[in-house]
Formats: structure tokens, C-alpha cells, sequence
């Protein structure tokens, strides 16, 4: 007997992006330190070019609602509340293309460096759906607003 394959929650259940805003389509793969989300480029695309292209410079708005997803994993897995976070920055950020091209899937992985109780820290990268070709990475970071606990911290402290 084959086990079944686990079914992520939508995003919507993971993210406080709502609308237009959520740019991911699907959560493929999570862990306690990884999370890989997809997206394909469309009609639906926020920032579609008149070509169809969207520019590789939105796959920091990817990278950052992976990592934004991997959090709010890790709090449903801990029956905790979907954190707010805001994006920094990044430490550094390469775009190893000019845009995504329409019909193409990108795979989004999320992999936690480190956190603390206000800053965190994810390695970020945007591959083809085979994984084989990076075409955006970064060092991204981010922070929780006072009085929103990390996944798996008291409220109460």
C-alpha cells in the first residue's frame, strides 16, 4: 500500500498576502529549515511585461513570500498564529537573468540561515522547475515587528 502524498495548505492559509499580492502559486516542498514554492508565469502574473515576460527583479518578491511561507509553516505546524514579518533587505542579491519568461514554472526555495527573536535570515534562490538552473539568488532578511513571537516562542515572554 503506497502512502499518500502530503497536501500542503493553500498559501493563503500560510501568508498574510491576499489578492494580486500573492505571487506564489503552490507550496511543493517543506521542512523545518527549507521551504520550495512554485509559480507559473502567466496571464494571472502581477508585473507581466506587454511580452508575457516578468522581470527577473520580482523574483525578490518570490524569494521573499517563500521565506515569508516557510514561517508561517513552521507556526501552523507549532498551532501557533501566522506572524507578520517585513522584508530588510538583502545582503546581496544576483539576477542571473533578464526576466521569466511566460509559460515557465519557477521553483522558490527558502532555506533558514539563522533567527533570533526579532531578525531572521533566509538563503534564497529562484530555479527552472527542474532545479538545475538558478536564475535569482540572495541572502535575504527580515524582521517581526515588537510583539510578534517567532514559530515555536512563548507569546507570554
Amino acid at each position: 500500500m503506497s502512502e499518500e502524498p502530503y497536501v500542503f495548505p493553500p498559501l493563503e492559509q500560510v501568508l498574510h498576502h491576499r489578492g494580486q499580492m500573492l505571487l506564489l502559486d503552490r507550496v511543493v516542498e517543506h521542512d523545518t529549515t527549507h521551504t520550495c514554492c512554485e509559480v507559473s508565469i502567466g496571464p494571472h502574473s502581477l508585473f507581466r511585461q506587454t511580452d508575457g515576460d516578468v522581470p527577473a527583479w520580482v523574483g525578490l518578491e518570490y524569494m521573499a513570500q517563500a521565506m515569508a511561507a516557510h514561517v508561517g509553516l513552521e507556526a501552523r505546524r507549532l498551532s501557533e498564529p501566522i506572524p507578520m514579518g517585513l522584508l530588510l533587505g538583502t545582503r546581496r542579491l544576483g539576477l542571473h537573468v533578464r526576466a521569466f519568461p511566460a509559460g515557465q514554472t519557477l521553483r522558490i526555495h527558502a532555506e533558514a540561515s539563522w533567527a533570533d527573536d526579532l531578525l531572521t535570515s533566509f538563503a534564497c534562490r529562484v530555479t527552472d522547475a527542474t532545479g538545475s538552473h538558478v536564475l535569482a539568488d540572495g541572502q535575504l532578511n527580515a524582521c517581526r515587528p515588537t510583539g510578534q513571537p517567532a514559530a515555536g516562542e512563548d507569546a507570554s515572554s
